[in-house]
Order: C-alpha cells, then structure tokens, then sequence
C-alpha cells in the first residue's frame, strides 16, 4: 500500500526547470530521505506536495496522496489536509513560530483549530502533555515563554509537537537538525523516530547531512540539479553507492582523524590564563524581579602554539562563542589575563583575525568586496597605497579559488561558498598569524564543506598560520585538528590530541558528544575518505 506517489513532477519558474522528471513514493509508517545539496530541488519538490509553491511555479505531473490528487488543486481542498493528515516541520524555527505570542498561546490555538470543543482547561492540559512527550522539562514554565527565550533544540521541539499534535499520516520534515549540536540533534532524531513508531506516521525527511539520513530513515533518494540520481535501502546506500555524484558526497562526509599530529611548536602564540566572563540575567522568582549573575565562560587557561591547530567543541550554550569573543577582544573579560606573543594591543589587531559562520552579515552590504578587502589594509598600515592593496586582494582571491573580476560584486551576489572563501581572503589580507574560525563551515553543503576545510589546509601550511576551530561537528573537529578542547558549562573539561579520541579515560561530556555524532560509531573501521577536490561547479 503506497500513502504518497509522486510521478514525474516537474517544477519551472519562467525558463528554468528546477524540478525534473521526479518520480517517488512513500509507504505508511516509512521514512523516506530526499538528500542533497543546496539548490538541488529538494525543498521545491516538498513544497510541490504541499501546494505551497510561489505563484510564478509551474509545476505538471502527478502528486497523489491517498490516490487523490493535490498537485494544482483549490486552497480550500488543500487546507482540509494541511495540518491534519499532512504537516511540516521547518528548519528555521525562529522564524517558523510567532515571536509575539507565548509558546503555550501557540499551542494551545493549535489545539482550539483541531477541535474547537475543548475547553480552556482541557487546552492548557494539552499542551502541557505534548510539551513533556517532547521530553521537554518544566513544561509549565516553558509554556509562558516567547520562542526568542528558549534555545535553538528547545524551539525545534515545540515545533515537532505543533506538527505531531495534528496526528499527519504524512510529515515533512525540513532540515530539522541543522545548525544544533550533536546532542541536541540525537535528541530530536529520536523524538522523530519515536512518533513514526507510535503514531504510525510516514515522514519525507529532507537533509544534506548523511549521518541524520542513515539515523533516521528507511529509503534514501539522491537529488542533484532538480533530478533524482539515485534511490535505494538506506543502509545499502551509504555503504555501497553507486551514482559518482553520491559517492562524492558520501567521500566529503568528515571522519576522525586518527594519526598522531606532529609534534606542535615550542613558542606560544596565544596564552588565556584564568580567563572568565560574567553576564547579568534578571530573574523573576518571589515578589520582586532580581538580577542574578551567569558565567558565560568560567576560569579558562588556554596554551595555542604557533603553526598548531585546536579545535573547540561542545554543546549549545558551553561557551565557545563567548571564549572566541574574549580571545579576539571583541567583548572584555570580566576576569583572568590574555597574552599574545607578547605584541600589544594594535599589533594583536592585525595579527589575529575571525571568520564567522554567517558569511553574509559579516561583510557590509553596501560596499563592493573590492573596497571591503582594500580599507582594512590601508587602515592598519599593512600597505601604503591603494594599488598595492588592490593587487594583494587580487592574490589572495586567486589564492583561496576565486576569480579576481567577482571583487566587482557585492556580497549578497556570491553563492554560499563563494563568499565564505571571500571570507577568509578578507581575514588574510592583512597578513595575520592566527585565525579564529567560528562555525566556518556549518551553513554549507558536504561538498563545499570539503572544500573550505581543504582550502584552509593548504592556507595553513603555505602561511603558517594557526587555527583556533570551533565548532559542534565532532567528527569534523577530529579530521581537520591537531588538538582538540572539550568545553561544558564555561569550563574547558577536556583536551587531548586527535589519536586519543577514543581513549576510555576521556570526560564523561566528550564520550557523550562521541555516543551523539552520526555516523563515527563506524569510524575506527572505516579508511579515511577520499579528499573531494574535484568539482564539476565551483562553489
């Protein structure tokens, strides 16, 4: 028995078909994986069997949910199952809830839509009982919350319950796990996993990330270019892939790196001694509201050598962003000392630079890349002349892949990748010892990924640069890192070399975050992939 077929759809917005030939079909109680990277189709083909496309979409062919169909079909019939046997799961979930009303008023309205019967106590119960099988805990609390006060696995959940409330036979998930930790993201994916089993519930999950697409699903489909290239068992899949465009992708997957490092640097190049940062949070328990004083990052001593690479990782909320700030001065310490080679405040400017993880708010959209590579230069002496720093701006981009004409353009003109290696061009410009990379690669597709990571080795050994790397993709941390700090709570609980990842004696977090990341449970077997450098479209 099939709960949704999809025959040859076709989706084109004036003479570009973004959507070609596809053909799939979904069994009741199946997941059903749509991977692929960015552009390739995925999203337009859900929002195809939603009938959420743009008005300028043409689409043709056949979406049958039931053996009725919904493609091309009144509003009117199309509301009598959105939000009831079908749902959607958004991957932005900030903007996917409403930031003016309370996280109980949202689900509870829900609650009133599905059956306007109930009282508002029964309402209330509701939405309390959803929030705790979402495992969510001092629900009562959370209930009088706005989405902006609760952290980013938080909101995820609370928009899986305002889905699985409605009781689909369908949900589509979209990029329900990117940008959350590795923790948080084993969380939702079982959450997910549990409601497909108690509810009988059928899912398309939509991903970029293999390792959520081998915990979750049953059958995988691989698009590329708005076609399917691939379809088969998930496990087989993965394991034996047989169109190049999937090997590819399944190659980019990072594994562990489990060679010994070579041995780092005796000068240091960046010492934290005791380093702590202090925020004040108000507080509403008994009569009067009170301000309580919260530790972002909490005694902190911290050894970077020259020339080594050190990766940060831990959960949301650890404090690796706030120990980035405090390492590059762009927030004071509220404690502790910071030692840079001994250079003072003006020469640590230029010495030390950041990469963040929005490429896009990090460059002014209102100045060409041209002018924003030039004025750092001219501003920090680096060279004495416009047509000097012109002509380093045009190396530097030829040197990180990118063609000197695209410093004609503004940021918003480039594609993801493009302007995260735009990105990194501007941090060197001015010549630096050190880069801060702040989650440089998590907004990215696999491939792209790739490519950035391999861009930054090579970077790394012609510059001799050293790398301070936080992010929350263990296995990523583990292939590109010599040394690799664990933190929790503002603390750093862990450090230890990348050989030593699996050692039994690592902290109880780090073995946590092990048991969390997606496909590394395989990793002390598997040879390290094939390095992704070749590329049929520039990124």
């Amino acid at each position: 028995m099939t709960l949704l077929t999809v025959s040859q759809l076709n989706v084109q917005f004036g003479s570009d078909r973004v959507v070609q030939d596809v053909s799939l079909s979904i069994a009741p109680g199946e997941v059903l994986a749509l991977a692929g990277e960015s552009g390739s189709g995925k999203s337009i083909t859900a929002a195809a069997i939603l009938g959420l496309l743009p008005q300028q979409a043409k689409a043709s062919g056949d979406i049958l949910f039931h053996h009725q169909p919904l493609l091309n079909q009144p509003d009117a019939r199309l509301n009598r199952l959105r939000g009831h046997a079908l749902a959607m799961v958004a991957q932005n979930s900030l903007s996917t809830l409403d930031p003016s009303w309370r996280v109980g008023q949202q689900l509870q309205h829900n609650l009133r839509r599905l059956d306007p019967r109930l009282s508002r106590r029964e309402r209330r119960a509701g939405a309390i009982h959803w929030l705790e099988r979402m495992h969510i805990r001092q629900p009562e609390q959370v209930m009088a919350r706005y989405p902006h006060e609760l952290s980013g696995g938080m909101r995820q959940r609370i928009l899986i319950a305002l889905a699985a409330m409605c009781q689909p036979e369908l949900l589509i998930a979209d990029e329900p796990t990117t940008a959350l930790d590795a923790s948080v993201q084993r969380e939702v994916l079982h959450l997910l996993r549990e409601l497909c089993q108690q509810q009988q519930m059928a899912m398309l999950l939509i991903s970029h990330d293999f390792g959520v697409v081998a915990s979750l699903s049953d059958r995988v489909a691989v698009m590329r270019h708005g076609r399917i290239v691939e379809t088969g068992n998930t496990a087989e899949v993965i394991a034996a892939p047989q169109h190049p465009y999937t090997q590819a992708l399944l190659a980019a997957v990072p594994h562990p790196n489990r060679q010994p490092p070579p041995a780092a640097a005796s000068s240091t190049l960046l010492r934290a001694t005791g380093l702590g940062r202090d925020y004040w949070q108000r507080e509403f328990s008994g009569w009067w509201p009170r301000n309580v004083r919260f530790s972002a990052v909490e005694a902190v001593d911290l050894q970077l050598h020259a020339g080594e690479i050190v990766g940060i990782i831990g959960e949301s909320g650890s404090g690796k962003s706030t120990l980035a700030r405090l390492l590059a001065q762009l927030v004071p310490a509220s404690r502790g000392e910071l030692q840079f080679a001994g250079d003072s405040l003006a020469a640590f400017r230029r010495q030390l630079q950041c990469v963040f993880q929005d490429s896009l708010a990090s460059f002014n959209p209102r100045l060409t890349l041209r002018e924003q590579l030039i004025r750092p230069q001219l501003r920090l002496a680096v060279v004495r002349d416009r047509e000097s720093a012109l002509a380093r701006a045009q190396q530097l981009f030829s040197e990180v892949g990118l063609e000197p004409a695209l410093l004609d353009r503004y940021p918003h003109q480039l594609s993801g990748g493009q302007r995260q290696r735009a990105n990194i061009a501007r941090a060197l410009v001015v010549n630096p010892r050190c880069l801060l990379l702040d989650e440089p690669t998590s907004a990215l597709d696999l491939s792209v990924q790739a490519q950035v990571i391999a861009l930054l080795q090579r970077l790394h050994q012609q510059h001799q640069l050293t790398y301070l790397f936080i992010s929350h993709n263990l296995a990523l941390v583990a292939q590109f890192c010599q040394r690799i700090l664990v933190m929790e709570a503002g603390r750093v609980v862990d450090d230890f070399t990348r050989d030593a990842l699996y050692d039994a004696g690592r902290h109880p977090v780090t073995q946590r975050l092990l048991a969390a990341s997606t496909l590394l449970s395989d990793s002390r077997d598997k040879p390290q992939p094939v390095a992704f450098a070749k590329q049929q479209r520039q990124a």
